[in-house]
């Protein structure tokens, strides 16, 4: 997809950066949001926009995942082989398969399948569903090449006990694979081993936007960051460049939570600190992390408020 095409030319846009977005659930929970907004009549007039960053292979099964969310939104009939669809995964029973690969994490009881991605009972339009654009890339102090140091299998999705059945294979790319996988071989969670790791193309934030989104300094822009370690680099790349100021709304886990758990960024977690107060950072952020059911019930519903004040503040409503 060519530069300046991503984002819709519309005066009144909304777009949610997803760094680390893994399985994309946060993306499913943030349309849940665009969902309730649109519901209450909000968002008149507004194209919301989703760039999700995943440099790890978990990105083959969140791919796949999008393609099931636009196959069932356009109203499509299960098909008798879900491969059809869903590229080189194959389920033996379409439906189940279909109905846990969007309930998958604390998001069920949001009724998600029944209402969500229904598009007899949904609020979200076409483009909300349209505008959701993958990037298997990691987002760095600079460009280039990059060792992404793989995490080990959370969970065995195999197990009788998670109701999964024959869902998945031992061998197959599960849910919560690489789900702690890091630019930075120190990492003390998340079983990483030094040598087993992948490839990947490091980014700057900055130069993609600059390069790739229109109207951002006029936009509602969110960014969630939850990339183990790497949030650091990637709010010092945007102070530099001086486009922090247009990001409303910061959300995502606790910012420094990744950080302490890497002893070659010790030092440097004061100075990471101290940006975050003097870039009035901590008053933009928003609990906003599929992990976690008490807090997540707690918070949920800070995203659908903040994104509403923006509205409100710019008369979008």
């Amino acid at each position: 997809m060519s530069s300046k095409n991503l984002a819709v030319r519309n005066k009144k846009n909304i777009n949610y950066f997803d760094l680390g977005a893994h399985l994309g659930t946060e993306i499913i929970l943030f349309l849940w949001h665009i969902n309730f907004l649109r519901n209450n009549d909000y968002l008149k007039n507004c194209s919301v926009n989703i760039y999700g960053f995943e440099p790890s292979p978990i990105i083959e099964l969140l791919k796949r995942r999008l393609k099931t969310i636009r196959y069932l939104y356009k109203g499509y009939p299960y098909p008798k082989k879900v491969e059809s669809f869903n590229g080189v995964y194959s389920f033996k029973n379409s439906k189940k398969a279909a109905f846990n690969y969007l309930e998958h994490g604390p998001a069920p009881f949001l009724n998600i399948f029944n209402e969500q991605f229904n598009k007899e009972k949904t609020s979200l339009l076409d483009g909300d569903i349209e505008n959701i654009n993958i990037y298997e890339k990691a987002l760095t102090s600079l460009e280039g090449k990059f060792k992404l140091f793989l995490s080990e299998r959370i969970e065995e999705y195999t197990t009788p006990e998670l109701g999964y059945g024959d869902l998945f294979n031992v061998e197959d790319i599960q849910p919560m694979d690489y789900l702690g996988s890091t630019l930075f071989k120190s990492k003390v969670t998340g079983g990483i081993d030094k040598n087993i790791y992948k490839e990947v193309d490091g980014i700057l934030l900055s130069r993609w936007i600059k390069e790739n989104i229109d109207n951002f300094k006029n936009s509602i822009n969110i960014l969630k960051l939850n990339i183990e370690g790497s949030e650091s680099m990637v709010i010092s790349d945007l102070i530099e460049s001086d486009m922090l100021k247009y990001f409303q709304i910061i959300c995502g886990h606790d910012l420094l939570a990744d950080v302490k758990k890497i002893p070659q960024l010790v030092e440097s977690n004061k100075e990471f600190e101290k940006l975050i107060k003097d870039n009035d950072i901590q008053s933009r952020f928003v609990y906003f992390c599929a992990s976690g059911e008490a807090h997540f019930l707690k918070d949920f519903g800070m995203m659908s408020e903040r994104i509403e004040d923006e509205l409100i503040k710019r008369d979008w409503t």
